[in-house]
């Protein structure tokens, strides 16, 4: 029996991870195509946007993803469909009303316009596929990621075609993509609606919320952090977050190897039906060392390609770079101690020792950006990751004991 499940955790990891490196490349391939074909002011206007809509977006969904997955996982698997079904039909009628704003912003801002439609995209996005990794179909989560991805770089193409790339391009893109992978979510679902009490689900959004408080202090304090560009716009200036911009939004989907490991872990540790140690360990601990062999490979190579892909005026970029492909390294051990420490129902602990970090990390890029520029701003992130990443591990050891 310890066997089938280790094989399948293994396995689960090994497709979830796949799955998002593929929508990770698909993404970051749309952001290359973007700043390529913007300025770098322009470019970290753009990242800008893109970061307040991100961040309402999670704002939106305060720690619910987290708390459906664990939720899902205890779930009767009878059931699992209808009541995945009222929480995808209201987190889908959340964001249609803020996409509907934001449509109605269009003659006043633009600017605002599409910082709403990034956040009705991302705050569906966030929950698409909860349900899916809840019963453990990871491939078909999987498959949800890669078509929003695969959606945003075909819009993305028909725009550069089109020579339509301005500012507002990517972040209206991005909560397009995020509303059609929610509904592609639901149909997968095949829900009866004659018989889904809607009401009874709407007026259970606040209970959900005040249950998943400190899951929602652990997800929207990094959040905090997609503030970043701003930051560095204000304290270094337009041409510093342009070249920031590169390094924060470029290597963002680098993160999604991170939400990987934390949506294969959720569900099964939340059953409480795997042990703690010797999970699957040849094919885990082989696909984390080949993606952090992966990792230095890029990183080390930064001050070549990237010059060579985005153009000489973004040279500058590479050392941030670089040090964010590490960052994502240090996010990937975060991200894997605090699911784990999560399912285990320690919520607290995690909430605490995220938010200190990211209000330690947000000062700290601005002390860096007005230091040293992009580079100081990047070199904060990095150490206070490094040892929010260490914390968590040290407190997964204290208490691994008494879940084995």
């Amino acid at each position: 029996m310890n066997r089938g499940r280790r094989g399948g955790i293994a396995s689960g990891f090994s497709v979830v991870l796949l799955s998002g490196v593929g929508s990770s490349l698909l993404s970051s391939l749309a952001i290359i195509l973007v700043i390529r074909a913007l300025a770098p002011e322009e470019w970290g206007q753009a990242a800008v946007l893109m970061s307040v809509g991100q961040l309402l977006g999670a704002v939106l969904s305060f720690g619910t993803p987290i708390e459906r997955i664990r939720r899902y996982a205890r779930t009767e698997p009878g059931i699992l469909p209808e009541v995945a079904t009222l929480d995808a039909l209201v987190r889908i009628g959340t964001g249609a009303v803020v996409l509907l704003i934001g449509i109605a912003t269009v003659p006043f801002s633009a600017d605002a316009s599409s910082v709403l439609l990034a956040a009705a995209g991302t705050y569906v996005s966030l929950g698409a596929p909860n349900h899916l990794v809840g019963a453990r179909r990871f491939l078909a989560a999987g498959t949800v990621t890669l078509a929003e991805k695969g959606i945003l770089l075909g819009s993305v193409l028909v725009a550069i075609a089109t020579g339509r790339v301005m500012v507002t391009t990517l972040p209206a893109l991005i909560g397009m993509a995020g509303l059609l992978a929610g509904v592609l979510s639901l149909l997968w679902l095949r829900p009866r609606w004659r018989s889904l009490p809607l009401r009874q689900s709407l007026a259970a959004m606040p209970r959900q919320w005040a249950q998943s408080f400190d899951l929602g202090v652990a997800s929207l304090a990094p959040s905090m952090l997609l503030l970043d560009v701003t930051i560095v716009l204000l304290v270094a200036g337009q041409v510093q977050a342009g070249i920031f911009g590169v390094a924060t939004k470029l290597t963002s989907p680098l993160t999604v190897a991170a939400s990987a490991i934390a949506s294969v872990l959720l569900p099964y540790y939340s059953r409480g039906t795997v042990p703690t140690a010797r999970i699957g360990r040849a094919s885990v601990v082989g696909t984390i060392g080949a993606m952090s062999a992966a990792l230095l490979l890029i990183a080390t190579t930064a001050t070549w390609w990237v010059p060579a892909v985005f153009g000489a005026a973004y040279e500058a970029a590479s050392t941030p770079v670089c040090l964010y492909v590490l960052n994502a390294g240090f996010v990937f051990v975060t991200r894997a101690a605090a699911a784990t420490l999560q399912a285990w129902n320690d919520d607290k602990f995690v909430a605490r020792a995220i938010l200190v970090q990211c209000l330690t990390a947000l000062v700290g890029i601005a002390l860096g950006a007005h230091w040293a520029a992009a580079t100081g701003a990047a070199m904060s992130l990095v150490s206070t990751n490094l040892f929010l990443s260490l914390v968590l591990l040290r407190r997964v050891l204290r208490v691994r004991s008494t879940h084995s």
